[in-house]
C-alpha cells in the first residue's frame, strides 16, 4: 500500500516498499550493489570461478551457449554428427556434455578456428586447429602476457587414443594427440592439440597464452614404430 500512487525508484530498488525492477542497476562488475542481481559479463575469474558472484566457468559458458543442431550422416557401420559453434570454447563444452558416446559414432563441431571432434575414446581432430588469436567472447578475462599451464593431462581412453593416432599417422592422415590443458591463469581446461616438446596454446576461455611441454610418445604398430 505504501506505493499505491507509485514507487520511488532509486536505481533498481523502490525506497518505499523494496520492490525490485530489472533496470538501472548499480553494477560492480557482474553484480548489482543494490539488489544482488548478477549478469553474465564482467566477472572476475580466479581458480575456475568468479570471486564476485560464485559462478563457475562452466556455468558462465553454459548460460551463453548458443542454440545448435546436430546433422547426422553415415550408415549402419559408422555415424557422424556435425554442428557449428562460434568458438572452440563453445565446441568443447558441447562435446564435453555428451554422455555414453557409442562405438563407431563421431561428433564434430565446426568453428572459425577449426573443427573439434569426440568419439568413444576422447577428443580428436582431423585438421589443424588454430593456436593463436582464437575467437572467444571471454578474452577480457585473460592476460596479455604468457603463463605456464597448470597441467596437461590425457582425456578418456588415452592408451587407445595412442593406438588410433599411430595407425592414422601410419596411413598418411593428419593426427595429433588432444589433451586437456588447464590454464595457468583462469583454471579452465581446454582440449588442445599437442606435439612433442615445448609449445604454446591459448586458453579456449580467456585467451591467455599458456606455455607447456609434452614428452614424445612411441607406439609400436604392425607396420613399425610411430612417434607422436
Amino acid at each position: 500500500m505504501a506505493c499505491i500512487f507509485g514507487h520511488k525508484w532509486n536505481g533498481c530498488t523502490c525506497e518505499k516498499c523494496g520492490k525490485l525492477r530489472d533496470e538501472q542497476h548499480k553494477w560492480n562488475g557482474c553484480t548489482c550493489e543494490k539488489c544482488g542481481k548478477t549478469r553474465n559479463e564482467q566477472h572476475k575469474i580466479e581458480n575456475g570461478k568468479c570471486v564476485r558472484c560464485g559462478k563457475t566457468i562452466a556455468e558462465i559458458i553454459t548460460a551463453d551457449l548458443p542454440a545448435f543442431n546436430w546433422t547426422m550422416s553415415g550408415n549402419a557401420n559408422a555415424r557422424y554428427y556435425s554442428a557449428k559453434a562460434p568458438s572452440l570454447c563453445f565446441a568443447g563444452e558441447i562435446l564435453s556434455q555428451l554422455t555414453n558416446v557409442p562405438p563407431m559414432t563421431y561428433y564434430m563441431v565446426d568453428t572459425p578456428d577449426g573443427t573439434l571432434g569426440r568419439d568413444i575414446v576422447g577428443f580428436f581432430t582431423e585438421a589443424p586447429i588454430k593456436t593463436k588469436g582464437l575467437s572467444t567472447k571471454y578474452r577480457t578475462y585473460g592476460l596479455t602476457g604468457a603463463v605456464s599451464a597448470e597441467s596437461l593431462m590425457g582425456y578418456g581412453d588415452f592408451v587407445k587414443m595412442h593406438s588410433i593416432a599411430a595407425a592414422t599417422k601410419m596411413n598418411g592422415q593428419y593426427t595429433k594427440l588432444v589433451m586437456m590443458m588447464k590454464c595457468g591463469h583462469c583454471g579452465y581446461e581446454s582440449p588442445v592439440e599437442t606435439q612433442a616438446g615445448d609449445m604454446e596454446r591459448e586458453c579456449y576461455f580467456c585467451g591467455t597464452n599458456n606455455k607447456t611441454t609434452r614428452g614424445g610418445v612411441s607406439v609400436f604398430t604392425a607396420k613399425g614404430l610411430v612417434e607422436l
